[in-house]
């Protein structure tokens, strides 16, 4: 009897490991903030996976955030994550909750949280939070900032989704429920700033804001002067409250050679990108008429020829008609890297010969690189030497956002 009943428990003890994993109690997968596009779908990827493995379970996402509609709000960030979780990892739409749980105590900064039930559970119980948004004055938030071009880049169109700030967002919900409250832009150039930094970071905030339907004659800017570091402040106040900075009047030059901006043959290929970078150029030749433009075409050295192998007989096969490609259309094809050095020569004439620039202050120098071909913009005040191009690149403070076209 002791045998038998020693052999049935064995039996009971091996029958879970071939009935596969058992749904978990309710449980919290994954907790984050802002976040990039590969670390999200990192996330949704994990979290999909185990939805998978565990039948019948619901996936519940959760979003603290402002309200309203567009980017940087809690419907926005739910429906782009289900979006990827329905139609990119292919879950059930059953299988996927979204419940927008009110706004975080931080404002400017989202939570999300990833959930998963068992059968029959209902939604996890969410708190709520108390938030002072009715009252809130004075510094919403100090942001690093940079003096960004706009062009476009390969992969961008392919790129995940991303969880970014919600300050625009935040700034929105905060005037819906202060009808009368004022906001401040305050913009202050690095050391090394491109002339013309601040007026381009306030006017790119002001477009921003726009787009999340804030009035803007309730926004003014202003310019704080000169830091370290690039930066953006916004802020909060009672209207009839004085301006909380001193504006400091116009731009000045920068202290020290300034980077306009830097990209490989590929980018420069595009001609939006080409104009792009060109105009940036010549906006700030006309800024400061004292400054001039250094731009440094880093060139790939050759690589030597690889060793020929050794002969060998070919086989012909024939392909049926209808399998060969077809050959691309015009509108199909990719733009060409760009020639460098064409290119800037191209510069020198247009800004000579159309916008009247002394050639003394558009100066090219040439370097070998080793990962590609890259044109490099540099604005250099009076008595600053002129950029090494053969210098090592110093690696950036951790605390200085980084530009996501420069090159890896």
């Amino acid at each position: 009897m002791k045998l038998r009943v020693a052999l049935l428990l064995s039996l009971l003890a091996i029958v879970p490991a071939f009935a596969g994993e058992q749904p978990r109690p309710i449980s919290k997968f994954d907790q984050f903030g802002a976040v990039g596009h590969c670390d999200l779908t990192a996330r949704l990827d994990n979290f999909a996976i185990q939805i998978q493995h565990q039948p019948e379970t619901t996936g519940h996402i959760v979003a603290y955030a402002p309200e309203g509609e567009g980017p940087g709000t809690g419907k926005y960030f739910l429906k782009l994550m289900k979006d990827y979780l329905v139609n990119t990892r292919g879950l059930p739409k059953r299988r996927v909750n979204t419940i927008y749980a009110g706004r975080n105590p931080v404002l400017y900064e989202p939570r999300i949280e990833l959930w998963i039930t068992p059968p029959g559970a209902g939604a996890p119980e969410l708190p709520r939070f108390e938030t002072n948004i009715d009252t809130f004055k004075g510094k919403f938030i100090t942001e690093a900032a940079h003096d960004f071009v706009d062009v476009l880049w390969e992969g961008e169109d392919e790129m995940g989704p991303g969880i970014g700030l919600t300050t625009d967002a935040a700034i929105a919900d905060i005037f819906q429920q202060q009808k009368k409250a004022l906001a401040y832009v305050v913009t202050y150039n690095g050391e090394d700033a491109v002339p013309g930094s601040s007026r381009r970071m306030a006017a790119r905030k002001l477009e921003a804001l726009k787009s999340h339907k804030v009035d803007v004659s309730r926004v003014k800017a202003i310019f704080g002067g000169v830091r370290k570091k690039t930066e953006i402040e916004l802020w909060i106040t009672p209207p009839g409250d004085p301006p909380p900075v001193k504006d400091a009047g116009p731009e000045p030059p920068p202290l020290k050679n300034a980077e306009i901006t830097l990209h490989d043959d590929g980018t420069m290929g595009v001609p939006k990108n080409e104009r792009a970078v060109f105009n940036r150029m010549l906006e700030v030749l006309r800024e400061q008429p004292t400054l001039k433009v250094v731009v440094v075409v880093e060139l790939q050295t050759k690589e030597p020829e690889p060793e020929p192998e050794a002969e060998s007989t070919p086989v012909a096969i024939a392909l049926p008609v209808q399998q060969q490609s077809e050959p691309l259309t015009v509108e199909e094809e990719d733009d060409p890297p760009a020639d460098l050095p064409k290119l800037v020569q191209k510069w020198r004439e247009e800004l000579i010969n159309t916008h009247k620039i002394r050639p003394d202050r558009f100066i090219v120098l040439f370097a070998t690189s080793d990962t590609g071909n890259y044109v490099q913009l540099w604005a250099v005040p009076p008595g600053q030497p002129l950029p090494d191009p053969n210098a090592d690149e110093e690696e950036e403070p951790s605390d200085v956002v980084q530009d996501p076209k420069r090159r890896p």
